[in-house]
């Protein structure tokens, strides 16, 4: 690709009467004018040409001297200083930071790059411009207003010379019952050390937060406490294996997290470790008298997660939930302020939903329908919002009404941003005001690719961005890679050449999770999966774009799609029985067939169609088949993992990470790529990569000639934990 930005701004943005949108705010390109929530920004000139050039490749990296070319053509002028005033106008323009970035990406020692997804519509006239607004780096945050509930206006806090003077229209605002007088919020962060953190949970006087941190050497994920002001560390942990999901004690004092399937507490101060039980899932919750503790571990038979209390002082279990099918998870368990209910997240395959139960048992009812990934779940401090973290993907933090039944459209939180897990809430200053720590992720994995077979191993980037690019799948004929990226602010599924070359986005969905793309064996589809609505299902689109076809339109879960050796038939997982196994349907249409009976999440037929090779679990380990007539299912090797494996041929590879996992996930380590001779049942291995496994999609791929490897690790898997000082969640 030429150095050069190339001008495509005149074919495509600049057409007359187009609106480009993005989150809040929104420009009439013919009118070159910037405005949010329809009110007229004044912007310079320099900052708004650089808007409009970054936003020409939203995801992409604009490079500093594409930049200069487009901002100064052939004038002289000092480029570093020049763009960086030009960054920092257009922040303080948007509202956006340098250190937590919404819109304004900045790739040291490249350039810079839009974050936000863009969407480009079409108008008939020019909207009449409202009046200015000032610059909105100076605005105070908005509360979130949650649907069906009252509606109330902030107060305004006017200031006069050089006093401060305060005019609450207290009367007037009392007799319309419409409002509250809030204060600003701010965002600050609780430490931004090197490596990866996450999980923060705040002491119960939101002095301190406890944390998970791979330490100073980077190489382990232990348990550490400090003070919010950042002084004051103290590792608790020294356990080679990695800690999990912390939680500090109400009363104080002790902090629970897991850690190999075991449930541990240990003083805050540090001490001792105390075991308390097993448990399997994500997520702990204290009750509010610190009395009971709801956890997640396998509940029935079938092998889903449900949630647990467990009676501290006499370490009595009992079950709270139990899921009907096989494979689904309940997890996140949040107890009420009141203690009287807890509230948990159930994920079956990638949709979530988000359920309270009465803490002396029920039937679980369904507060909302997210359809977003889950990273955390927590009751605002009053017991009225259920707050909903999504992870690495947008839309951030959301919030829904706790009585809500059935909601499908939650509240985004705007001052979180993007990239929000593992909320943590307390009420602070009296009751009066609330603080929410949070890990804010700096998630960006890339596909690698490499020649293997030659005297060499010289890996090189195939899809990189500031986003996740993931599942990478060769074309039949070695000359294409279609792939899952976040570059466009969703998870679409976009094509490059075998080398990176020409990227171009083959879906629009806008608000899916689009991933796992497969080719057809004559190479004229290209098949995936994409959870919309809160619904996974089955998708097929053409290499030269188009609107997808839609295989599957079960209520269950359907996802990643494989193609038969012949492309008659369309391999996926299904929970459609109860339990998620392996199915397939004709490509051309017809009726779904089930291919196993014990568990099966991730299928590839034998290229000569005798076999269905298959992930048994679920981020779990073990290969199985299964003949394509039917007949038993056997094991075919414990040490491949599902989706890090592939088939091509008569040959099996895999990422050998036994006994790295899950730390993989987080840190990078030296991996082995094996193959399996399926044949004379030989290993040998391939390559040995430096990898740090993303854990969406598929994150190995040979081609088919066997000559070339491809897979997906973390560019960057940073973190730092984050502190929103006083949020509102006003009514």
């Amino acid at each position: 690709m030429s150095d050069r930005l190339v001008p495509r701004m005149q074919n495509s943005l600049l057409g007359t009467g187009r609106v480009i949108r993005f989150d809040q705010f929104e420009i009439d390109v013919a009118a070159r004018q910037l405005k949010r929530r329809k009110k007229l920004v004044r912007v310079q000139d320099l900052p708004f040409r650089l808007l409009m050039t970054l936003l020409e490749r939203p995801g992409e990296v604009v490079s500093r001297e594409q930049l200069r070319a487009r901002l100064w053509g052939d004038t002289a002028v000092e480029v570093d200083d020049g763009l960086h005033t030009a960054v920092r106008k257009l922040r303080e323009v948007l509202g956006d930071s340098a250190t937590h970035s919404r819109y304004i990406g900045t790739v040291p020692r490249q350039g810079y790059c839009f974050l936000a997804p863009v969407s480009i519509e079409e108008t008939t006239q020019a909207e009449t411009p409202d009046t200015p607004e000032p610059a909105l780096a100076v605005m105070p945050p908005e509360p979130v207003v949650l649907e069906n509930a009252p509606r109330r206006f902030l107060g305004k806090h006017i200031w006069f010379g050089a006093g401060l003077v305060l005019l609450l229209f207290f009367g007037f605002l009392l007799s319309r019952n419409h409002a509250t007088i809030q204060a600003t919020s701010e965002v600050v962060p609780i430490t931004s050390y090197r490596g990866f953190q996450n999980s923060p949970t705040l002491s119960p006087d939101g002095s301190q937060v406890g944390f998970i941190w791979v330490g100073e050497s980077g190489d382990n994920l232990d348990l550490y406490v400090q003070k919010i002001d950042g002084t004051g560390r103290v590792r608790l942990t020294r356990h080679p294996a990695p800690e999990e999901s912390p939680a500090w004690s109400p009363v104080g004092g002790t902090i629970a997290f897991r850690r190999q399937g075991q449930l541990i507490q240990i003083p805050s101060e540090g001490g001792q470790e105390t075991p308390i039980t097993t448990a399997a899932g994500r997520g702990l919750s204290w009750s509010p008298d610190g009395k009971l503790l709801a956890f997640s571990d396998g509940t029935s038979p079938n092998g889903s997660l449900g949630i647990v209390l467990i009676l501290m002082d006499t370490k009595q279990r009992r079950t709270l939930t139990s899921p009907g099918r096989a494979g689904e998870e309940d997890i996140f368990p949040a107890f009420s302020p009141d203690g009287k209910s807890v509230a948990f997240v159930r994920r079956v395959a990638t949709a979530t939903e988000i359920y309270r139960v009465p803490v002396s048992g029920g039937t679980p009812v369904r507060v909302a329908i997210p359809g977003q990934p889950s990273s955390g779940l927590v009751w605002s401090p009053d017991g009225a919002y259920l707050l909903f973290a999504t992870g690495r993907l947008a839309p951030g933090l959301l919030a829904v009404s706790a009585a809500a039944r059935d909601a499908t459209t939650l509240q985004r939180v705007d001052i979180a941003g993007f990239s929000v897990s593992q909320p943590s809430i307390v009420a602070v200053r009296g009751g009066r005001e609330i603080d929410l720590a949070y890990a804010h992720e700096n998630a960006n994995s890339d596909i690698w690719g490499a020649t293997i077979g030659g005297a060499t191993f010289s890996p090189v980037p195939l899809a990189a961005s500031l986003r996740v690019d993931q599942a990478p799948s060769f074309s039949p004929d070695g000359q294409w890679l279609a792939f899952s990226s976040a570059r466009s602010g969703y998870e679409e599924i976009w094509l490059s050449r075998a080398d990176g070359s020409q990227p171009r986005q083959l879906t629009n969905f806008q608000s899916a999770v689009a991933n796992s793309p497969r080719w057809s064996p004559d190479g004229r589809w290209i098949v995936f999966d994409a959870t919309i609505g809160g619904n996974a299902d089955i998708y097929m689109v053409h290499p030269e774009g188009g609107t997808p076809v839609r295989v599957t339109s079960e209520p269950s879960a359907e996802v990643q799609a494989n193609w038969s050796h012949d492309g008659s038939w369309i391999y996926f997982m299904s929970d459609r029985s109860g339990s998620k196994e392996i199915w397939r349907v004709p490509s051309q249409a017809g009726q779904a067939v089930r291919m196993t009976l014990h568990g099966g999440f991730q299928a590839i037929e034998s290229e000569d169609g005798a076999y269905v090779y298959y992930a048994r679990r679920q981020y779990g380990p073990g290969i199985w088949r299964v003949p394509v007539k039917g007949g038993s299912e056997t094991p075919v090797i414990d040490s491949a993992w599902h989706n890090m494996w592939v088939l091509r041929g008569d040959s099996l590879y895999y990422f050998d990470v036994t006994g790295y996992m899950p730390e993989v996930l987080s840190i990078a380590r030296s991996i082995p790529v094996r193959r399996l001779d399926l044949t004379t049942h030989r290993t040998t291995t391939v390559a040995t990569i430096d990898a740090s496994f993303a854990r969406g999609g598929p994150s190995l791929e040979v081609s088919r000639d066997g000559k070339h490897l491809a897979w997906v690790s973390w560019r960057e898997h940073n973190s730092e934990l984050m502190l929103i000082r006083n949020l509102h969640l006003g009514r």
